[in-house]
């Protein structure tokens, strides 16, 4: 993907190296516009999720081959 597609997405993605886990977003780096109750996620088996509130995509960068 395009670095000029990735800014016209209605979400984000954040690549995480080693998270402490459960994942929980929003977090202290969550712009005031992705703001939501706070919630915790668990990565699938390909190191990957997805807020339900904003739509963040969590990749675990360990994950991907």
């Amino acid at each position: 993907m395009k670095e000029t597609d990735k800014n016209m997405l209605a979400y984000r993605i954040i690549e995480l190296d080693n998270p402490d886990l459960p994942i929980t977003c929003p977090n202290n780096q969550t712009p005031v516009t992705f703001m939501h109750p706070r919630v915790w996620l668990t990565p699938s088996a390909n190191g990957t999720c997805r807020c339900p509130y904003c739509s963040t995509l969590y990749i675990i960068r360990s994950f991907i081959v």
